[in-house]
Parts: C-alpha cells; sequence; structure tokens
C-alpha cells in the first residue's frame, strides 16, 4: 500500500531547505510598491512615491491620462493600519484625491479596521514563488468629485521637480561612493608602496 501524501518529514533534509526556499518570502512595502507599479502601469500613468498632497504624505499617487488623481497608502501591519485614521490628513479637505486604496500584505488583507474610510478601495499584495509580487483588487474604490490635474497645474510641477531633486540625490549619492571607493583603493596602493620603500631606508 502506497504512502498518500508525504509530508515535509518524510523528505530528505536537503530536499527540505530546497523546498522551504522556494517558498515566497514575507511581503514588505518594496514588494507592495513594486507590484503597483505594474498593477497602474507605470509606463502609461504619472506615478510618485511619497508624494505631499492635499495636507499630508502619500506613499504613492498616480495622475492618470484623464488627468484624476489616486492615492494609495501602504500598510504592513495591522496596528499601522488601524492608526492611519489619526492622520492630521483626514481632518483636512481632500479636493484633488479622486480615488483611494489601501495596499496591504494578503497576510493582514482580512483584518480590515473599522474606522477606515467607506470610500477607500482594498489592494491585496502576495509573492509568487518566482519572488514576484502581484496585486489584485478586492474592493473598488468610489470614485469622488475631485478637481482635474491640468497641464501646468502646481502639483504637477511639485511632482516633476520632485522627481528631478530626487534623480540628482541618487546620481550624487551613487558618485559618492564610488568616489570613496576610488579613494580607498588609492590610499591602499599608498599604503602598499611605503610598506614596499620602508625596508629600502632602513637599510
Amino acid at each position: 500500500m502506497g504512502r498518500g501524501l508525504m509530508t515535509e518529514v518524510d523528505l530528505p533534509l536537503p530536499t527540505r531547505r530546497i523546498e522551504r526556499s522556494l517558498k515566497p518570502a514575507p511581503v514588505h512595502a518594496g514588494h507592495i510598491r513594486q507590484a503597483l507599479a505594474r498593477y497602474f502601469d507605470w509606463t502609461q500613468n504619472r506615478m510618485m512615491p511619497e508624494f505631499y498632497v492635499d495636507g499630508g504624505i502619500a506613499d504613492l499617487v498616480f495622475i492618470s491620462k484623464s488627468g484624476y488623481l489616486t492615492e494609495v497608502e501602504i500598510k504592513c501591519s495591522v496596528a499601522d493600519w488601524k492608526g492611519d485614521a489619526q492622520k492630521e490628513k483626514w481632518k483636512k479637505p481632500r479636493p484633488h484625491i479622486a480615488r483611494f486604496y489601501y495596499a496591504v500584505p494578503e497576510a493582514i488583507a482580512d483584518r480590515v479596521p473599522d474606522s477606515l474610510p467607506t470610500d477607500a478601495g482594498l489592494l491585496v499584495v502576495k509573492r509568487s514563488e518566482g519572488g514576484y509580487a502581484h496585486a489584485h483588487e478586492a474592493k473598488a474604490a468610489r470614485r469622488i468629485k475631485a478637481r482635474k490635474i491640468e497641464p501646468g497645474s502646481e502639483i504637477l510641477r511639485k511632482m516633476y521637480d520632485a522627481a528631478y531633486y530626487r534623480l540628482w540625490r541618487h546620481t550624487l549619492g551613487s558618485l559618492g561612493d564610488r568616489l570613496e571607493i576610488e579613494r580607498e583603493a588609492e590610499r591602499r596602493v599608498m599604503w602598499e608602496r611605503l610598506q614596499q620603500e620602508q625596508p629600502k631606508a632602513d637599510e
């Protein structure tokens, strides 16, 4: 008679390690941003992470081709999710937000706090065995009346400015790292030369 389905205990130790390594790791904020960029198609919509709009910093915003802004708030823990209702931004008018979503890992998707805005949508993110993060809409966000983001508007200008300064901070930071590596290599070469010349001086 067959033994039926094998459990992990039945597998040889190396096989068990391989099986565990193939299991997707927990989803963190970086995975969620990656999934959202694909889900909302960053190549077609103007998208910006960590952007100040309507009284608070949004984890992610994007402006659709039709000119309306969607905000996405990323939450990786239930405690952080519950605390979102206390943010100052909810106490002020938010005239530019046409749609609002929460994006959360699959592990906490069924623990929605009662205090969340009724208009908010829900995006659930999980990782595949290949390591890629994928988002799907568990609840649609209700579209509310909002100001259209026209070309040349203040919000669009600030978005472009943010992208410009972030690009240069990243570029200069990377350049600084490279220069430091080069300086360290030069110091190492000089030290080796001094070490080689020291015996000659002692003679």
